[in-house]
């Protein structure tokens, strides 16, 4: 048998340049499946279903006579229709062109005239171009063995192939190339999780701009998924799984994870209440119709045991119901190096399965499930006397341990009416339970040499219910073409915590005795939360004559909370309501380049009272954005660059004729610069890299009792400069095909601890290394495994972060973790 050499491309998710898979003799039936199995399932559109119907909207298409593949590519650009070829039936093939207005199958078939090859669409958006087979029926094709085509359904941001994704649903709720998203969106791929080797939720993000992903001194402290976007934290409104909001405290596995969206800037008129700065919105792992599975096993410092797999693939026959089973397991110590030896736990369990029925190629019905448990310690150590942070534990073993369950299922369906109507709706319960209780340093005695402590802790069991339902509807009229998005989506809220207090003995720093006694502790705050909220929302995106995209958006929101205060036996109830919207104009040159502007708002609700006794209303943001964007057309790659003002009002501050009540007067504005760029190669070189200038202050403040204003100073943990690089480099040929070399490095600037800007975290540099290796490149047997060494802060610098006056932590020291894995 000759030799087979497939190529795909594709612009539903990205331009993902040239991926080959190569078979010979008998060896091909493996290697296709092999390629199959790489790419993940995207929409029930997917499915390869002879004679699915094609839309009849009429386009307009300008693509000049060139080699059939890069015409293919244009076409593939501006439709997001995705080709699958035979290489050597392409090759040397040139296509007349096409201009005219006209339906997308007419443009491809003019593309096709005079090349001796036909289209063969086995769904609305999935094309095989083939060579007639001799003597075969008017209907028939000759198929190659199924390669899934990447790509993203309407409302799912699916598979990155590589690192440059060109698409993205966070920002519109609909699938959009970045180019036409009139906001800053930047994505972190599932290969870039991968081999990065992203151990938590927030080292996914140490290579995205505008975002401070470890602002509590880095991995070790395990409080709830806490950034700083564009300097403003993102702890109470800014996380979103599978895009539904995932409220405060809940914590994530990136193991599990497909893709991570980073959304800047508000995001009130899609997603309801949120923080102003920006969302994180992680994409868990979805059935996919070809067969294939990892298994993972992993050593390293702080004797780290880890273990982990993911298998997925179709039930049956017919792949009218595929699944797909995620877990991980972890036994480790916390990565802290301790004085005395002290050990504390880094452990978890982490299972998703997820179960996907496809009754036909316009009905998807996916139920999603989690379950994470951790028990995991935020370190904590002993501050002398001239104030430096020393290496002895200020807490017991087992105290100040985060303790930690999460249980989640839900669902995503979508059900396509039409090519131009369809209807989703995605739900997910969630559940919590946590507690944790640590010990604090409150005085030191140089001469008894010991160190005073007290105990505080918190506790918390929540259920949260969210709904999202939306309608998208396509069509045109004239030269302007018409996505509208109605969406209604609904939030039940249930949060009840305890913040606890106590006694503690003191711990003697020259010889700790690690086994006393904590007394029990006594809440101070016992609180019941209950939030609904009713959102509804209309989002109109106008593409005229294929290069001005106007984005519009309104959306109103009701909310009620109710607070119970356990010990006051009080309770506080409020109803509010917001406006929010948001206009964006892009406009996508022939060259790939795409400047933007926008405007857009936010609001988050605020609990509470002023001295009269009426609830505060919610604190908004505002934001004027102004960009460029560029995907070129030469190589694989996206970048972008934008300047934006964010102005966060209603900010609670002191009211001046009333000390200890608060009024709604306060004021932070920042404003800044970040830069990004992408790059994939077919050479094997693939890097990342971005700056992020913020300047962030107050402007209106009230004097607090003593006549302190924070007016004109910059807000606590908000870096002036933010800089990072990623570069990775895979052997293409000869014996070394498929080692990879990478590295990367990290810029924080400097940051203060306080509001009056009186102490100041310094800045540091931390250096980033991975050495991978494809064992395919010592032999085919060996197809599929590989091993790879990471390591984090390579030099082993120390730096510490305070996050107040007086606490501060020791950032991640070095960390190198070996793995030994294996696809199929």
């Amino acid at each position: 048998m000759a030799d087979i050499e497939m190529k795909k491309v594709t612009r539903s998710d990205g331009r993902c340049g040239v991926k080959r898979a190569r078979a010979k003799g008998f060896l091909a039936g493996a290697a296709l499946p092999a390629l199959a199995a790489a790419a993940i399932l995207a929409a029930p559109s997917a499915v390869f279903a002879q004679g699915a119907p094609a839309s009849q909207q009429q386009e307009a298409f300008a693509i000049a006579p060139q080699p059939l593949p890069s015409a293919l590519d244009a076409l593939s650009e501006q439709t997001g229709l995705s080709f699958v070829y035979t290489t050597s039936d392409v090759a040397g093939v040139a296509s007349p062109g096409v201009s005219g207005t006209m339906t997308r199958r007419e443009a491809l078939g003019r593309l096709l005239a005079g090349t001796g090859l036909t289209a063969r669409f086995s769904s609305a958006n999935a094309v095989s171009i083939e060579k007639p087979a001799a003597g075969a029926a008017e209907d028939g094709a000759i198929r190659t063995a199924p390669v899934r085509v990447e790509g993203e359904t309407d409302g799912f941001a699916a598979a990155v192939d590589g690192y440059v994704a060109t698409r993205s649903s966070v920002a519109t709720k609909t699938n959009t190339p970045l180019v036409e998203t009139p906001q800053s969106v930047s994505v972190v791929s599932r290969e870039l999780l991968t081999i990065r080797n992203a151990q938590t939720d927030s080292q996914a993000l140490l290579y995205v701009p505008g975002v401070w992903a470890q602002p509590f001194g880095g991995d070790q402290n395990q409080n709830n998924p806490f950034f700083y976007i564009r300097g403003f934290s993102s702890a109470f409104g800014g996380s979103f799984v599978d895009g539904l909001v995932s409220p405060v405290n809940y914590r994530y596995e990136p193991f599990g994870i497909e893709r991570v969206d980073v959304f800047r800037g508000p995001t009130s008129t899609l997603y309801g209440q949120s923080d102003p700065g920006g969302s994180v919105h992680r994409t868990t792992k979805r059935p996919t119709r070809d067969f294939q599975g990892e298994l993972q096993f992993q050593a390293g410092t702080f004797d780290r045991k880890q273990v982990a797999g993911d298998v997925s693939g179709p039930i049956g026959e017919d792949g009218a119901v595929l699944y797909r089973l995620t877990g991980l397991f972890r036994d480790a110590d916390a990565p802290f190096d301790y004085d005395f030896d002290v050990r504390e736990p880094d452990e978890r369990i982490y299972i998703a399965p997820a179960l996907t029925f496809q009754p036909s190629d316009r009905t998807s019905f996916t139920i999603l499930a989690n379950y994470l448990e951790d028990e995991i310690d935020a370190a904590s150590t002993i501050t002398n006397s001239a104030g430096d942070l020393t290496r002895i534990n200020l807490e017991q073993p087992g105290v100040g341990v985060y303790n930690y369950e999460h249980y989640s299922v839900g669902y995503a369906f979508e059900h396509a009416f039409s090519d131009e109507v369809q209807v989703r709706q995605n739900l997910r319960w969630s559940s919590l339970d946590l507690d944790t209780l640590g010990l604090f340093q409150i005085g030191i005695d140089d001469v008894a040499r010991t160190v005073d402590r007290e105990s505080f802790g918190f506790l918390e069991e929540r259920s949260d219910l969210v709904i999202d339902t939306q309608v998208q509807a396509a069509f045109s009229s004239g030269a302007i073409s018409h996505t509208v998005l109605f969406g209604v989506d609904y939030q039940n809220l249930d949060d009840e915590y305890a913040f606890v207090f106590g006694a503690a003995p003191s711990l003697n720093f020259d010889n700790p005795d690690y086994d006393q006694v904590i007394p029990p502790a006594d809440p101070f705050i016992m609180e019941n939360g209950y939030t609904n909220n009713v959102g509804v929302y209309l989002q109109e995106q106008a593409k005229i004559d294929e290069r001005w995209i106007v984005t519009l958006g309104a959306r109103h929101d009701w909310v009620r909370t109710t607070l119970e205060d356990e010990l006051a036996g009080s309770e506080n109830k409020s109803r509010s309501e917001k406006f929010t919207y948001r206009a964006g104009l892009s406009y996508v040159s022939d060259a790939g380049l795409a400047p933007y502007v926008s405007y857009a708002t936010s609001f988050f609700p605020v609990t509470g009272s002023d001295i009269n006794g009426d609830p505060f209303e919610p604190t908004t943001g505002k934001q004027i954005e102004a960009g460029l964007k560029y995907e070129p057309n030469a190589f694989n790659g996206f970048f972008t660059a934008s300047l934006y003002q964010l102005t966060r009002e209603n900010v609670l501050t002191a009211d001046p004729q009333n000390p200890f009540f608060r009024v709604q007067t306060g004021e932070v504005r920042s404003r800044g610069i970040e830069l990004e760029g992408t790059i994939d190669l077919d050479s094997g070189l693939s890097a990342t890299a971005s700056y992020t200038y913020s300047d962030v202050e107050v402007t209106e403040d009230n004097p607090d009792f003593a006549g302190v204003s924070d007016v004109g100073k910059r807000p606590a943990l908000t870096p002036e400069h933010l800089a990072s690089a990623w570069a990775d480099y895979t052997v293409q040929t000869g014996g070394l095909r498929g080692l990879l070399l990478g590295g990367g490095v990290r810029h924080i600037g400097s940051s203060f601890a306080d509001a009056q800007n009186t102490v100041e975290n310094e800045a540091y540099t931390l250096f980033d290394a991975v050495v991978r290796y494809d064992l395919a490149g010592v032999s085919d047997a060996l197809a599929g495994a590989s091993i790879a060494v990471n390591a984090s802060n390579v030099f082993d610098k120390e730096y510490t972060t305070c996050f107040t006056l007086f606490d501060c932590q020791w950032g991640a020291p070095r960390t190198v973790i070996a793995t030994v894995g294996y696809r199929w």
